[in-house]
């Protein structure tokens, strides 16, 4: 309520959502246990997708609320490794050079960064007491520039932070940056829907898309000249509570009404993809629910350890959300994939006889057959060649055929 108590009605669903990624950069190195008792790191991806000029900035300014605490640490160790660069750079080539401090730590990183510069941070907050980092992207497209350019490598980032993965890079030069750290990188990024499509609907094999939780401002509801509320004092005096909550947290939180919670929502998408016919539902929720889940464990710390009603009834909605925009982007290429794989992994060759019955007319016949030779110079009567071989006789009067003694000693199993 909080988040959301400055911002037009319109723009408050999309708020609640991308506000996560903040306040989980609060608890790096903090493990949840999930329903089936493994444990998770409470990482948030989010990702904004709507049409352009539409005010997808309005996520700003809460952000930046949320994140003012670290943004003042971060200034400080930002004016030391400035410090350090000019000392370094005051030296001539030959003279020895002053060692990075080892207490650099800084949180909110810029979305231009190159790749070193990512690992290099990671290594730092690691270092400073497993510290998650943040960026806020007005583009997913500058994901590109912290990969290296490579879309491939976007997508193992963005596989490899969700699942708290070690990530970094391998060099030989003496003065190249060489680390190896678990990632806890929160990102919000904003994105118009063709731009989303390109990246995420062509990485559905992989399970990029999967990990990104997605949210959507709707023009038909946006109000025609829509104004903000002043985020002031006394708004920051009341997030300060929920982030010292945050910040004291350690170790591994379990919470047995957020698991069951999980549960529950599993079986609400089983049984929703059943009544839609669409296994593609299922596939997507798998990661939908634990991200809906990360994010009650973050409302279960903010309230003090304590589980509400209203927790849940938010937590159902927000995966509700998340699964209504990922169905609306990625439902077609979803089932796409789905039945280009169901068609690879068909059993092998299938025998057009034993998918008959032991009795069949020559209409089933002949729907099998353009069923399994789509090209018509493919079919051919076999039909004949089984009558031949008295695999199959003609019953005259009954106008089936049936299959002989002799197909079932030989070809039964």
């Amino acid at each position: 309520r909080l988040c959301i108590s400055t911002a037009p009605k319109d723009y408050q669903p999309a708020i609640a959502t991308c506000v996560f990624p903040a306040f989980a950069t609060y608890t790096g190195g903090l493990k949840a246990e999930y329903w089936n008792n493994t444990q998770m790191e409470l990482t948030q991806i989010q990702g904004l997708v709507a049409a352009m000029s539409i005010g997808k900035s309005c996520i700003k300014e809460p952000i930046d609320h949320i994140l003012h605490p670290i943004e003042m640490r971060d200034k400080l160790a930002r004016a030391k490794e400035k410090d350090w660069a000019d000392a370094t750079n005051q030296k001539s080539a030959n003279a020895e050079k002053p060692e990075r401090p080892k207490d650099i730590c800084v949180q909110i990183v810029d979305a231009d960064m190159t790749n070193a510069a990512l690992c290099q941070r990671m290594e730092d907050a690691e270092r400073a007491g497993d510290k998650a980092l943040f960026t806020r992207m007005d583009e997913v497209e500058q994901l590109k520039k912290v990969s290296g350019g490579s879309t491939s490598e976007v997508t193992q980032i963005i596989r490899r932070d969700f699942d708290s993965d070690v990530y970094g890079q391998e060099r030989v030069g003496t003065q190249s940056i060489k680390s190896r750290s678990v990632m806890r990188w929160n990102i919000v990024f904003s994105t118009t829907p063709a731009t989303a499509k390109n990246l995420l609907g062509g990485n559905i094999d992989n399970g990029t898309a999967s990990r990104v939780n997605l949210c959507t401002i709707v023009k038909e509801d946006v109000e025609r000249r829509p104004k903000f509320g002043h985020y002031d004092e006394a708004y920051d005096k009341k997030l300060a509570v929920f982030l010292a909550r945050l910040e004291s947290a350690k170790g591994i939180i379990i919470c047995p009404q957020a698991k069951r919670l999980a549960e529950t929502m599993l079986d609400r998408a089983e049984e929703r993809a059943l009544m839609m016919g669409n296994e593609s539902y299922t596939q997507l929720s798998y990661r939908a629910v634990v991200i809906a889940f990360r994010k009650s464990i973050l409302l279960y710390i903010m309230c003090g350890m304590k589980w509400t009603k209203e927790i849940e009834e938010f937590i159902i909605w927000s995966f509700d959300y998340d699964m209504w925009c990922k169905m609306c982007l990625l439902g077609t290429e979803v089932k796409e994939k789905l039945e280009r794989d169901n068609r690879i992994m068909k059993p092998g060759v299938p025998c057009m006889l034993e998918q008959l019955g032991d009795s069949f007319t020559r209409e089933e016949y002949d729907v099998l057959e353009r069923a399994e030779c789509p090209e018509v110079k493919q079919r051919g009567n076999l039909l004949s060649q089984w009558k031949r071989r008295e695999w199959v006789d003609y019953k005259d009067d009954l106008k089936i055929y049936v299959k002989t003694e002799k197909y079932y000693l030989k070809h039964a199993a």
